[in-house]
């Protein structure tokens, strides 16, 4: 798919037909476009303290390490409302935020 096949009026017109959307970017996306995502490796593209959560819970034998993050996960995602950046943060992926 490439952005000429994406059209704003899809979009608009999902929008008015569903007034409400719980998380909207990824609702229309997935809604308008889900037949053509591909689905990518979260762990390597994805990676927030839920995901490494539930990984390390099924995998307790061999947990994903801070270490073995550095090395093969590219997108860290603080998703939701515990974000590294407030004092009530609870998780271990702080570690990849800058200091400004």
């Amino acid at each position: 798919m490439n952005f000429h096949e994406q059209k704003k009026e899809d979009v608009i017109d999902y929008v008015k037909e569903h007034k409400r959307l719980l998380l909207p970017d990824q609702t229309i996306i997935s809604s308008l476009y889900g037949n053509k995502i591909k689905i990518i490796d979260s762990l390597k593209y994805n990676l927030s303290d839920r995901i490494l959560s539930i990984y390390n819970m099924e995998h307790l034998n061999s947990p994903l390490i801070i270490e073995r993050i550095k090395k093969n996960t590219s997108i860290i995602h603080y998703c939701g409302k515990n974000k590294p950046w407030y004092h009530h943060y609870i998780g271990v992926l702080d570690i990849f935020i800058l200091a400004f």
